[in-house]
């Protein structure tokens, strides 16, 4: 979400802020607004010795997208099932009872292996 915008991004080591948070502060004490002040600071004084990050490639983007179309599509799968559960609980009980019997018979040991054949299991 940063990098869409205009501004650099600095990749800046979480050990390197601390060592800057200690020179500056007494207390150990972390806070958001101190620690935007100690990576403002470091970036002010020491640009130098640390890196931008490089912009995205079109494939990087692409490959972000579908990462997240996917994640959505699995958010949604498991909301779906849920729901559909709800409401054989709240009307059909009976038929939820079956699903239960149905995914404990066909666990992980009793599933079919490709290449194995029932008789040999």
């Amino acid at each position: 979400m940063l990098r869409t915008g205009k501004r650099k991004v600095f990749a800046i080591n979480p050990m390197a802020s601390a060592r800057y948070r200690d020179r500056h502060s007494v207390s150990r004490k972390k806070s958001d607004p101190g620690d935007a002040l100690v990576l403002a600071n470091i970036l002010r004084t020491d640009m130098h010795a640390h890196r931008p990050l490089p912009q995205d490639s079109e494939l990087a983007r692409a490959v972000a997208v579908l990462a997240r179309a996917q994640q959505d599509a699995v958010w949604n799968r498991q909301q779906i099932a849920n729901q559909l559960r709800s409401l054989l609980r709240d009307y059909y009980p009976a038929a939820l009872m079956v699903t239960v019997r149905w995914a404990r018979s066909t666990n992980t040991n009793e599933r079919a292996r490709p290449g194995v054949d029932a008789r040999q299991r």
